[in-house]
């Protein structure tokens, strides 16, 4: 899905998915990934910080899907809708391998699931950009978006396959993540 903004294009694919794992690199801790892309971003133009935050929102787009948020129900115990984009943030940080494996077999996320943390999100890398590009400026990265304060995800338009309240169709949907994370 291409963003339906009058501003720049999202950052090519390629150099997005570098600086990810250039991230990634840094070492076990979202702090640490989060540091590194504060810095990493700091040193960029201002268009660029933009675009980045256009390809970050594009991606987070493409993975509103049923079976990736039945993956965040899952491995979160529950999951709200502002919860499931925080865990498309997440999921968009485990690099590219990752996040298109997840698109295509959501369950594939069984090989980073950890039953013990019920926070699989990245709440704050949505907003690094944002926070980056107004220092820099003194302007929102949507003032010049005529459609800014509409939503930009897809999550109203995604129809669930599965059920919270009968856990068999989320076992139906992720079977692996259900066997290693379902707990209520």
């Amino acid at each position: 899905m291409s963003p339906k903004r009058n501003t720049p294009a999202p950052m090519e694919e390629e150099k997005y998915w570098q600086i990810i794992a250039e991230s990634l690199q840094e070492g076990p801790y979202q702090s640490w990934q989060e540091h590194f892309l504060i810095h990493k971003l700091t040193s960029l133009p201002a268009g660029t910080i933009k675009s980045f935050h256009y390809r970050t929102e594009d991606l987070a787009d493409r993975a509103c899907t049923s079976g990736l948020w039945c993956a965040a129900f899952i491995m979160n115990e529950g999951c709200t809708s502002d919860e499931f984009r925080f865990f498309c943030y997440w999921l968009i940080t485990r690099g590219r391998r990752v996040y298109t494996e997840a698109l295509n077999n959501p369950d594939s996320l069984v090989a980073l699931a950890d039953p013990l943390r019920k926070n699989h999100e990245f709440e704050a890398f949505g907003d690094i950009p944002s926070q980056i590009y107004q220092l820099r400026t003194t302007r929102f990265i949507d003032d010049d978006d005529p459609t800014a304060g509409e939503p930009s995800h897809r999550l109203d338009e995604v129809q669930l396959t599965w059920n919270e309240e009968q856990p068999e169709t989320m076992r139906q949907v992720c079977p692996l993540l259900f066997a290693r994370c379902w707990r209520l």
